[in-house]
C-alpha cells in the first residue's frame, strides 16, 4: 500500500529504511492512517487495505490522549521532533495492546510516523544511558583528579573498578601498550590474585589483545578456553565471554580494555557501550598524555633559562673583573697619580673612561633585566607628575 504519501511525498520504503520498531505506521493531519508497513499490519492483525485511510481513533482506546500529544506536535511543526506516550490497541481480533509509542513529525511536518516500540529495547537503552551519564560523570571526576596529580595508575583502576561494579562485569582490566610495543601500565578488577603480568608474559600477547590491536572493532571471544588456550585467564574465566577493545584517539593507540562477562549479556549494544567506554578512556590517557608533554616542556623552558641566568652572571662577572680594573687604571692616570699628563695623552685616556662606562652601563643593564626575569628585582611604584620628568 503505498496510499497519498506515497504518491504525493516519498517512498514507504525509503521512510522505513534502516529503523527498528515493532511496526510503524503514518498518519496525516486527519489523524487517519496513509501507510502502514508489515510488521505493524501483523501486530494490529489487519491487511494493508484494511488500515488504509482508517482512523487513528478507531483502533486506540487512548484516542483523546494521543489526538492531543498530535495535535501538539502538528501544531509546533518541528520536523524529525519526537514525542513519546503509553496507549492501548485493539487488533482486528479484538485483542488488547499496551505499546509504548514514539511519534516523529515528517515530510516537512505535513505527515506523522508513529512507531511502536519494544519496552525491553527502550528499558535497556535508558539504562545504557544512565550508565553512560554516569561514566561522563566519572571521567569529569578524574580529569579533575587528574589536575590534583592523581597518577594514571590510579585513574585506570577508578576506571576498572567502576565498570566492574556498575556493569556487573566479571572481571575488567586494561592494558596500556607504549608506541615500542612494551606494556608501560596496567590494572584491573575482578581478578583477585591473579598477576597481570602474566597476560603478557616474555613479551607476547594473549589473543584477545593481539585481535583488539590488529583491528578497530570490538573483538567478541564466547569460548576462551578454545579460542584463548594461550592465556592464563582462559582456565579461569572458561565458562564467560569476553569483549576487548582498542583504547585509540587521532591515530595514537594506547594500549586495550577487556571485560569478562556472561554470554547473556553480549549484545551489539553491549559491545557499542564498551567501544563508547574505551572511547572515554583514550580521551583522559590523551589528556595526561598532554599534560605530561606540557610538564616536560615546562622543564626544558626551566632548564634553558637557568642556563641563560647562569650564562649572565658568568660572562658579567668575566667582564666586571677586568672592567673594574681597567677603570681603576684610568682613574689613576687622569688624576695624573703615575705622573703628569700632556694634552694629547689626557684626550686617549678620556676616551678609554667614556669606553669602559658605556661597558658598564651595558653589564649593569643585563644584570637588572635578569633580576626582573627572575622575578629578584624589587619595583618602587610612585605616582609622579610627568612635567617634572621634561
Amino acid at each position: 500500500m503505498e496510499g497519498q504519501l506515497g504518491q504525493n511525498i516519498i517512498s514507504i520504503e525509503d521512510l522505513w529504511n534502516g529503523k527498528r520498531f515493532l511496526g510503524e505506521l503514518v498518519v496525516n493531519r486527519s489523524l487517519k492512517i496513509v501507510a502502514a508497513n508489515q510488521t505493524a499490519c501483523d501486530l494490529l492483525e489487519y491487511t494493508e487495505e484494511e488500515l488504509d485511510e482508517k482512523p487513528l481513533a478507531e483502533l486506540c482506546t487512548k484516542a483523546l490522549d494521543t489526538k492531543t500529544l498530535l495535535d501538539n506536535l502538528f501544531t509546533k511543526g518541528v520536523t524529525d521532533r519526537s514525542e513519546r506516550a503509553e496507549a492501548e490497541w485493539i487488533t482486528a481480533k479484538g485483542k488488547k495492546l499496551s505499546l509504548l509509542l514514539e511519534f516523529t513529525l515528517v515530510t516537512n511536518g505535513n505527515y506523522l510516523l508513529v512507531s511502536f516500540l519494544d519496552h525491553t529495547d527502550c528499558l535497556k537503552k535508558d539504562e545504557q544511558i544512565d550508565f553512560l551519564g554516569s561514566v561522563i560523570d566519572t571521567i569529569r571526576n578524574i580529569q579533575i583528579a587528574s589536575a590534583k596529580e592523581m597518577t594514571q595508575k590510579k585513574m585506570l583502576q577508578h576506571f576498572c573498578s567502576y565498570l566492574h561494579r556498575r556493569r556487573k562485569y566479571r572481571a575488567v582490566w586494561i592494558v596500556i601498550i607504549s608506541p615500542e610495543g612494551k606494556v608501560s601500565d596496567f590494572a584491573e578488577s575482578g581478578l583477585g590474585l591473579f598477576p597481570m603480568e602474566e597476560i603478557t608474559r616474555d613479551g607476547s600477547y594473549s589473543n584477545c589483545i593481539q585481535q583488539a590491536v590488529a583491528n578497530k572493532k570490538v573483538f567478541v571471544t564466547n569460548d576462551p578456553i578454545v579460542y584463548c588456550n594461550n592465556c592464563t585467564l582462559a582456565s579461569i574465566f572458561g565458562n564467560t565471554s569476553c569483549m576487548t577493545a582498542r583504547l585509540e584517539l587521532l591515530d595514537r593507540f594506547y594500549g586495550v580494555i577487556n571485560v569478562h562477562l556472561s554470554p547473556t549479556q553480549i549484545s551489539q549494544s553491549e559491545q557499542d557501550l564498551i567501544q563508547s567506554v574505551s572511547k572515554d578512556i583514550s580521551l583522559v590517557l590523551h589528556s595526561y598524555e598532554v599534560e605530561e608533554t606540557r610538564k616536560e616542556a615546562e622543564k626544558e623552558k626551566e632548564k634553558a633559562r637557568k642556563m641563560k641566568s647562569d650564562f649572565i652572571a658568568l660572562a658579567s662577572h668575566q667582564l666586571r673583573t677586568p672592567l673594574t680594573t681597567l677603570r681603576e687604571g684610568i682613574s689613576i692616570l687622569l688624576d695624573e697619580l703615575a705622573g703628569e699628563l700632556n694634552e694629547e695623552q689626557r684626550d686617549f685616556i678620556l676616551a678609554l673612561k667614556r669606553n669602559s662606562d658605556r661597558i658598564d652601563n651595558v653589564v649593569s643593564s643585563i644584570l637588572t633585566l635578569q633580576k626582573i626575569e627572575t622575578g629578584m628585582y624589587a619595583f618602587n611604584m610612585q605616582k609622579i607628575s610627568l612635567e617634572e620628568l621634561f
